[in-house]
């Protein structure tokens, strides 16, 4: 994780200070907790990477002190990885990042334009090198990241193939049950709220690439995938599944 950032802390006290909190009427006595500038950096660092980033902001306004605890780029090179998943799969090539948090709040910022402003939102997240440029760069984003919301993605994946063949390829359905994988891939690739040929065509990838990932499957059982997921929906015929599978 690196080295943790230099902070210095308050001279003078060798002692722990207290700050006290007050329960109110009824509720036993007042809380007591360390002050974070009376304690080693290390051990306060330890402290706030339990925090969230609005947390951690906001712990940052505490004083002076608390605003370089807050900005450690330990902290918030954790927070990257814990909010935003593996952020190497997307970030462009040979791109090293000068300031997590800066990388984060970008991240946060992209995020949400995405979700008002699909274009701009993509836009934003390649300009700022948040995200390459590539098909693969943003099937990697759209993989990794919890943040978006699922009727943009399923737009932006209508208007994007290559994008959408790039996110079904990071899934893995080697030996998981075929309604289970089924599953996982809707909770991946949205589904349209309407029957139609772009569902055909998620139910065609999902079998090509569950096939890939069982590639002990015959070849009529793998005709039988794309029956199975259709009846499975509700968009096929019974007959035509049952006739083909072995």
């Amino acid at each position: 994780m690196g080295q943790v950032c230099p902070v210095v802390a308050p001279l003078g006290h060798r002692h722990l200070r207290h700050a006290t909190i007050s329960h109110g009427k009824g509720r036993g006595a007042p809380t007591e907790f360390p002050d974070l500038s009376y304690l080693p950096p290390e051990m306060a660092i330890s402290i706030l990477s339990h925090l969230s980033a609005t947390e951690l902001c906001l712990a940052g306004c505490v004083n002076e002190y608390w605003q370089q605890l807050a900005d450690s780029e330990l902290l918030w090179r954790g927070l990257c990885y814990s909010d935003w998943g593996d952020i190497d799969s997307f970030l462009p090539d040979e791109y090293h990042p000068t300031s997590y948090k800066r990388l984060y709040m970008l991240m946060d910022d992209g995020a949400s334009l995405f979700n008002g402003d699909i274009e701009n939102g993509i836009t934003f997240l390649i300009n700022n090198s948040v995200v390459g440029p590539t098909d693969r760069h943003i099937g990697c984003f759209l993989h990794e990241s919890q943040s978006l919301h699922a009727d943009k993605v399923l737009k932006f994946l209508e208007d994007r193939p290559g994008v959408l063949d790039e996110q079904v390829s990071l899934l893995e359905f080697e030996d998981v049950f075929l309604p289970d994988a089924l599953r996982k891939f809707f909770t991946e690739v949205p589904a349209p709220k309407v029957r139609g040929d772009f569902l055909q065509q998620l139910v065609t990838k999902f079998s090509h690439r569950y096939f890939i990932c069982n590639p002990n499957m015959s070849l009529t059982q793998g005709q039988s995938v794309i029956l199975t997921c259709l009846e499975f929906l509700g968009i096929g015929e019974p007959s035509s599944t049952c006739s083909d599978t072995t």
